[in-house]
């Protein structure tokens, strides 16, 4: 595949990495495929201090997520080349110990 892009949205996909230490290259790749002051979107799951699990109680089913905190998240994606626009943490409606964390990033 090849190409630049605007923007690129990676929402609740992130979750389910298989290794949560993929996500600075994961990151790398997103920015290396946006523009000049491209605009990515991610939105991934915060619970508690857990780094990661197989969860059976999250969406009705048994499935793997993985977590990030707001700080963790807002420094990989400086590393990986982003200035971050806007951050946001917001409790799940269904789950009051889950959190959403939505960055919207440029590249530099």
């Amino acid at each position: 595949m090849s190409g630049e892009f605007d923007g690129i949205v990676a929402n609740a996909v992130l979750v389910h990495l298989l290794d949560r230490n993929d996500m600075p290259d994961i990151l790398e790749k997103i920015c290396g495929r946006l523009r000049k002051n491209g605009l990515c979107f991610i939105r991934v799951i915060k619970k508690g201090n857990l780094m990661e699990e197989l969860d059976n109680h999250l969406f009705g089913g048994l499935r793997w997520f993985v977590y990030y905190s707001k700080e963790e998240l807002k420094t990989l994606a400086e590393n990986a080349g982003f200035n971050v626009e806007e951050i946001d943490e917001r409790s799940h409606v269904q789950h009051p110990d889950v959190y959403w964390v939505s960055l919207l990033l440029r590249k530099k």
